[in-house]
């Protein structure tokens, strides 16, 4: 890969896309109840970030699908408030992310599509 292209990735990876800003406000402004309720709208939040990706042309960097997963994990466990918190995370823009700890290769887009169904047949 030369200078330019490692460049050019870095620049684009620092920038969050219009979709996922306003997908981080709904979820900022969001009224989540507790229960299976608020399970189901954070599943809803956690699929909506999946559809962003596709719409993105992109799969999601190792950052954003660890604190999915993590949303998804918290959610089986019924701890919908911590779930927020971490798709508030996997939702942080770039460009105010610690250069350097986001990383590449995450999870595919499809597999945390998978988790996210399964988690909702639960």
């Amino acid at each position: 890969m030369t200078f330019e292209a490692v460049v050019e990735a870095a620049v684009e990876a620092s920038v969050q896309s219009d979709e996922m800003r306003k997908l981080r406000r709904d979820l900022d402004n969001a009224s989540i109840p507790d229960g299976t309720k608020g399970r189901e709208v954070l599943l809803g939040f956690a699929m909506r970030f999946c559809e962003v990706m596709q719409v993105e042309g992109r799969e999601p960097d190792q950052w954003e699908s660890e604190f999915v997963i993590t949303a998804i994990g918290a959610l089986r466990k019924g701890l919908n408030r911590y779930a927020t918190t971490c798709l508030k995370k996997a939702l942080t823009d770039p460009a105010h992310s610690e250069q350097g700890v986001r990383g590449h290769g995450g999870t595919s887009r499809q597999e945390l599509e998978q988790m996210i169904a399964a988690a909702r047949s639960l």
